[in-house]
């Protein structure tokens, strides 16, 4: 199986460098939509980073995979920052985050909701 070159890029990066990007866009997301609780996603931000980064057996271009590990966020304000690192990874384009909050959800609950 061959690794893209955004999957190399992605895996170069330092958790630290990817904990920044979530925080910028955590911070964006909310400014954009003018809410949000940013508190807690910015808390969990280098905890993601290190799990979609260097832990969790996940692969964005088989999101069903049977053998993938599965992660449940309960810290609900926590969102803006697993919609972040879900983008980051490349299960949806970060451009998706920025606009309306609400669709992004939908998409994300769809994912997460899907079973074979």
């Amino acid at each position: 199986m061959q690794t893209s070159t955004k999957n190399k890029k992605q895996k170069k990066l330092s958790t630290s460098a990817v904990g920044m990007a979530i925080r910028r866009l955590v911070v964006e997301m909310s400014y954009r939509s003018h809410s949000g609780e940013t508190g807690s996603s910015l808390s969990i931000s280098d905890i993601l980073a290190v799990l979609y980064f260097k832990i969790l057996r996940i692969n964005p271009a088989n999101p069903n995979d049977q053998n993938r590990d599965r992660f449940v966020l309960s810290k609900g304000h926590g969102g803006a920052a697993l919609y972040a690192v879900l983008a980051l990874r490349g299960f949806f384009p970060e451009k998706k985050l920025l606009g309306n909050r609400k669709s992004v959800s939908k998409r994300t609950c769809r994912y997460f909701n899907s079973r074979n």
